[in-house]
């Protein structure tokens, strides 16, 4: 009998495991993470605002007259300002959340400027249903951001790479704008430029200038309206307590709030230990392992003579490891690929409640590809993430 099996590959983990540990998990060498900012970026909002704003005003006194330079009715010229105007106020917007590699240039000037301020960054961790959330601020900016990683490993290395003793700083704070004011103006300004393109067509596209009330009025209300609420975001904006206050709501920012204020990650807090059978089957980020290499050792670990010795995976064990939600989001997808060999299919109740947890990511670690495009898609969809319910709701 040939030598394999979970034995020696986790032998051989180990040992990976320990050279990465010597030459240190640098930030660089992390998975991809996810990035959610807090501050909304409004200056193309301001400029095309003020441009289709003034630019109305112009039209409507006389002043700015471009339709006449180019031989067309002044409808024109009202309908594309109005709508400019109000498209400006429904680019005013937070970014979205966005991947970077871990060898990202992105990725390393984001943790440098958090670092290189005149004070420490404040940083938090919290540990979700899935993955672990960081909050950075910069120094006393109270402009922050979260970071979604998907191993406490990563959260470590992220951490150090800023110069922060895990498991973060005591208070962290962040300035955070009215979620919903931002949302009712968005819905005003998209209604307003709906409204001021079927006021350019209808008016002065076909010429019927009885709708004139019917389809400008509504825009220009809307575009107002958006207006005050873009003017008044910045004076209700207050700082969030990160760990102690939440918010109502879905948004990705809600979530992590919730996150810190149920589960937060302080000295008191034991590490996550994960039994070693479940860890060898997640990705090694401690020996900077790729996902494509991660795919490739699992499929390494049901093949050959190694499927009969006494401790390879069961079926049994493999089906427990993927349907237990405290279990690590990759070592379920490996127990997963690992059953879908032995079974030549998954489950289906088994199928649907990992994917549930882990989304597509539950189908793609069984699909028949090459290891290289599996690991692409896996890649692509970043780490995976999701605050806890509220235990006092469970």
């Amino acid at each position: 009998m040939g030598d394999g099996g979970p034995t020696n590959a986790r032998d051989a983990l180990e040992r990976e495991t320990e050279a990465g540990a010597r030459a240190g998990l640098r930030a660089e060498r992390v998975g991809a993470v996810r990035v959610v900012e807090l501050e909304e970026h409004r200056g193309l909002a301001w400029i095309l605002g003020l441009a289709g704003g003034l630019s109305l005003l112009g039209v409507v006194t006389y002043v700015f007259s471009p339709h006449e330079w180019l031989g067309v009715d002044k409808y024109w010229s009202a309908g594309v300002s109005l709508a400019v105007w109000c498209l400006g106020l429904l680019l005013g917007r937070r970014r979205a959340p966005y991947l970077l590699r871990g060898s990202a240039p992105e990725l390393r000037e984001l943790l440098d400027a958090a670092a290189g301020g005149v004070a420490r960054p404040s940083v938090s961790v919290a540990r979700g249903a899935l993955g672990y959330s960081i909050a950075v601020v910069r120094g006393n900016e109270e402009k922050g951001f979260f970071i979604e990683v998907e191993r406490e490993a990563e959260a470590r290395a992220l951490l150090a790479r800023m110069g922060v003793a895990w498991p973060g700083t005591a208070d962290v704070s962040m300035r955070v704008g009215p979620l919903r004011l931002g949302s009712a103006r968005r819905v005003l300004a998209f209604c307003g430029m709906i409204s001021a393109l079927l006021y350019t067509l209808v008016v002065a596209g076909f010429g019927l200038g009885v709708y004139k009330g019917t389809f400008g009025v509504p825009a220009l209300m809307a575009a107002i309206l958006a207006s005050v609420l873009f003017l008044v975001e910045p004076v209700f904006r207050s700082v969030q307590r990160v760990g102690k206050d939440t918010f109502d709501g879905r948004s990705r920012i809600a979530e992590h709030f919730r996150a810190h204020a149920w589960h937060p990650v302080d000295a008191s807090t034991t590490t996550f230990e994960v039994d070693a059978r479940v860890r060898l089957l997640d990705r090694n980020v401690e020996a900077n392992e790729t996902t494509e290499a991660w795919l490739a050792r699992l499929d390494a670990l049901g093949t050959g003579e190694q499927v009969y010795r006494s401790d390879a995976y069961g079926i049994e064990e493999l089906r427990r490891i993927a349907d237990d939600p405290t279990a690590p989001a990759g070592a379920r997808l490996g127990a997963l690929r690992l059953l879908n060999r032995m079974l030549l299919g998954i489950p289906e109740e088994l199928r649907v409640r990992v994917a549930e947890d882990l989304g597509p990511r539950a189908r793609i670690v069984v699909d028949d590809a090459a290891t290289g495009a599996i690991a692409e898609e896996l890649d692509a969809l970043g780490p995976a993430f999701r605050a806890r319910r509220n235990p006092r709701s469970s």
